[in-house]
């Protein structure tokens, strides 16, 4: 299983990691090459949750998406 991270309040960045060969999250798979279809597959699926929720209408969410 893939997780996939991203920071939007105090600063810009993503991470992505695989929690069955590496439950610690030691290694950042985000940015390799390999991984940049699961990144977009991912993204897709945050957009999806955003969409599903209305999570872009609460205050919260709100200024996640503006920095998004």
């Amino acid at each position: 299983m893939k997780i996939y991270i991203e920071y939007r309040k105090y600063t810009k960045a993503t991470q992505l990691f695989d929690l069955e060969s590496d439950p610690w999250e030691v290694n950042d798979l985000y940015g390799r090459k390999e991984y940049a279809n699961v990144v977009v597959d991912l993204r897709r699926e945050l957009v999806k949750f955003r969409d599903k929720w209305s999570d872009n209408l609460h205050s919260v969410g709100r200024k996640f998406w503006e920095n998004y």
